[in-house]
């Protein structure tokens, strides 16, 4: 899963190349103008795969990433979301910003299962976490309306049939694993939605 390869990598990441990481995340803050899309989505996900906190520098990126989400790639976009989630920031309008992008790109057939699976859950998570308590404002943050809109394609667009069918058993247990822990977030209407979108993928997967 993205969070077991997080922890991996995070295993494998000696203190003196945190220490480094550390340093440049005042650096990334000062010059994120100057990276590329790409760019930004290496930056974050460095920073949380190593579990460097880098608040400054996060903010600074999804800044940026906000001023031009249409330049990321499928994978740049899924490492961005991913990030954030990950090292539990808290970016209502990126998720929310980013789940539209996402749902583009699917409607474009340009995302890819693996892609895919992993912004679900991404997704998820942030929207756990804004769900959890914690944050003053109740109600649905952007995450939590991000995941809905993006569940709401997987359920009903033509072309999230294709993608799903797509998913190998890893993929579809990841994607089966965020609708399950996001089930309870969601009143009536959107737990429907929920299983709807989990029987689809079952039916999909045994297909």
């Amino acid at each position: 899963s993205a969070d077991g390869g997080a922890a991996g990598a995070a295993e494998g990441v000696h203190t003196p190349a945190r220490a480094l990481l550390a340093r440049l995340a005042d650096v990334i803050a000062e010059r994120v103008d100057s990276l590329s899309a790409q760019g930004l989505a290496n930056a974050a996900w460095a920073f949380a795969a190593a579990r460097v906190p880098a608040p400054a520098a996060l903010r600074a990126i999804e800044r940026a990433a906000l001023h031009d989400l249409e330049a990321f790639t499928p994978v740049g976009l899924t490492m961005l979301i991913w990030s954030f989630a990950a090292a539990g920031v808290r970016a209502p309008d990126l998720f929310l910003a980013s789940s539209a992008v996402l749902v583009e790109q699917l409607r474009a057939s340009e995302l890819t299962p693996l892609a895919l699976a992993t912004a679900t859950c991404a997704l998820a998570r942030a929207a756990e976490e804004e769900g959890g308590g914690g944050g003053g404002g109740g109600g649905g943050g952007g995450a939590e309306a991000g995941y809905s809109e993006l569940l709401r394609a997987l359920e009903r667009d033509a072309a999230a049939a294709d993608l799903l069918a797509a998913c190998n058993a890893s993929e579809r247990s990841q994607l089966l694993g965020a609708f399950a822990s996001t089930a309870e977030l969601h009143g009536a209407e959107g737990a429907d939605g929920v299983d709807a979108a989990a029987l689809r993928l079952l039916a999909r997967g045994a297909a």
